[in-house]
């Protein structure tokens, strides 16, 4: 069952085409106040002018008591389709709230200086969404730059700083990261990752429960079957608005109700997709159908929003479990492999042993990713691995005028092909030892095929560049020359 409770507020699509029209939405009460309007103002500031749905979200999460201040909604939950807009939803809000509700004053005093806090998958991502996507916006705005006091930007300390003294600041993603200072309020976003512990809401909570105008927006695309957190907040926001409640819980979810839908039904994008015809062109989504062509669930997951399922899933959540170790150690002998994702956004180096014991060293920004490889395999003394035929084919003369071309080992294509089989294999049959890491089960959790004739290799799905870079070590481990020696400094991994 399904919602249309407050749709003619929630899309106003231009030019005839059909309503985005959300499965799910709480209704604005226009009985009471709101700071939408005032967002509203916020967002052309930014130079991101509200499309009809951010509009009608920022009207009804900004409902507040008049007598006291108090938001009428404690928590915001929001699911939407990939490149949404949910970034300049974000930032409209911890832009209104650093700066406008300081000089608030609902018969108490000024409300003053606020403390926002923003979280993504992992505290880097975090870290790069804010002062790569969001503190650009603000510095290219007449209007909010002179609000705007600075930026600090060593590890751990970032944050962004207005003359006021409130304070907007990326953390970790742990049980402690939001202990501390009184927080105002937080974002959860891309809660999917959250896996079946809410660890991010366990930390910020008892940073916000004495606040009274305190306010909790988490926001996602969906996940899958082991997005358990994230599945469980979808559920008590669907339940909150048949309900009819106008308390606690605003919620709202752009979704397609049928999970097989066709993907090549544009009609459906139309009534899904919130942002087609403002932000995204059709031309764009034809371009990510076309791609996921071979894994549909991954379409429906990203773009008609619509969770992936056991079916699905290429690696069962029982078989990695069973190789991955939090204490394994590696061995002798590594071969690093490397990879990255079609769009060079990012990369991962991932090592293996002899003993086909793996470890995930990091995922970086592309720009970052060959420095780090070089790196390891200097301290190490191994050879560096990659798809001679993959996203970094520019790069590999980079490595080898680096290290040499003897210490360069290029796979082919039947090599990619080989890898990937065997390390499927190896998985079922507990020839690998993983040491435990999130960003590799996120990896496992994203794996899928793609055909080669009645052969296959992995799909590079951003999330699961972490698999590919770990199958090139162990094909390279398996079947390439002896690596280097190494130098006697040996590398911390």
């Amino acid at each position: 069952m399904s919602s249309t409770v407050g749709v003619g507020m929630w899309a106003r699509r231009a030019d005839g085409r059909p309503d985005a029209i959300p499965r799910y939405a709480t209704p604005r009460r226009h009985d009471r106040p709101s700071h939408g309007a005032r967002k509203a103002r916020v967002a052309r500031s930014l130079g991101q002018p509200f499309m009809p749905w951010q509009a009608a979200l920022a009207d009804v999460a900004g409902e507040y008591h008049p007598d006291t201040g108090v938001p009428c909604y404690d928590t915001v939950i929001v699911t939407v389709p990939r490149q949404s807009g949910k970034t300049t939803t974000v930032l409209t809000e911890a832009i209104d709230r650093a700066v406008n509700w300081p000089t608030l004053d609902f018969g108490g005093g000024r409300l003053g200086r606020q403390r926002i806090v923003y979280t993504a998958q992992t505290g880097q991502d975090a870290r790069e969404k804010m002062l790569e996507e969001q503190l650009p916006l603000i510095e290219d705005s007449e209007i909010l730059r002179k609000l705007y006091s600075g930026t600090d930007r060593s590890k751990g300390a970032e944050r962004i700083r207005f003359k006021n003294g409130s304070t907007y600041r990326p953390i970790a993603t742990t049980k402690k990261s939001g202990h501390g200072p009184t927080v105002h309020m937080a974002f959860i976003d891309e809660a999917f990752a959250e896996g079946a512990v809410g660890v991010r809401e366990a930390g910020l909570d008892p940073s916000m429960v004495t606040i009274e105008t305190s306010q909790l927006w988490i926001l996602s695309t969906v996940g899958t079957e082991e997005s358990i957190y994230f599945n469980g907040k979808i559920e008590l926001g669907r339940a909150a608005v048949l309900e009819g409640r106008s308390d606690g819980i605003c919620y709202v979810e752009f979704s397609a109700e049928d999970p097989d839908v066709d993907i090549n039904d544009e009609s459906v994008w139309w009534k899904v997709m919130p942002a087609l015809g403002y932000s995204q062109t059709i031309e764009k989504i034809r371009a990510r159908r076309d791609k996921n062509i071979n894994t549909p669930g991954e379409f429906r997951r990203a773009y008609l929003n619509i969770p992936t399922v056991n079916l699905e899933r290429v690696i069962s959540a029982e078989a990695w479990a069973a190789i991955c170790d939090p204490s394994v150690e590696l061995g002798d002998e590594v071969v690093i492999g490397v990879d990255a994702d079609p769009e060079l956004v990012r990369g991962s180096v991932v090592v293996c042993d002899r003993d086909s014991v793996l470890e995930l060293v990091d995922e970086v920004p592309i720009g970052e990713l060959l420095n780090l490889a070089v790196r390891v395999a200097l301290h190490t003394g191994a050879p560096i691995v990659l798809d001679a035929g993959g996203p970094l084919t520019a790069k590999v003369h980079d490595i080898e005028h680096e290290l040499g071309a003897d210490r360069v080992i290029k796979a082919g294509a039947a090599d990619l092909v080989q890898a990937s089989a065997e390390f499927y294999t190896a998985i079922g049959d507990r020839e690998l030892t993983v040491l435990t890491d999130d960003r590799f089960d996120r990896a496992v959790g994203a794996a899928g095929k793609r055909k080669i004739g009645d052969r296959w290799t992995w799909v590079r799905h951003p999330d699961a560049i972490p698999l590919v870079a770990a199958s090139l070590a162990r094909w390279a481990r398996r079947h390439a020359p002896e690596p280097h020696e190494p130098e006697p400094d040996f590398f911390s991994l």
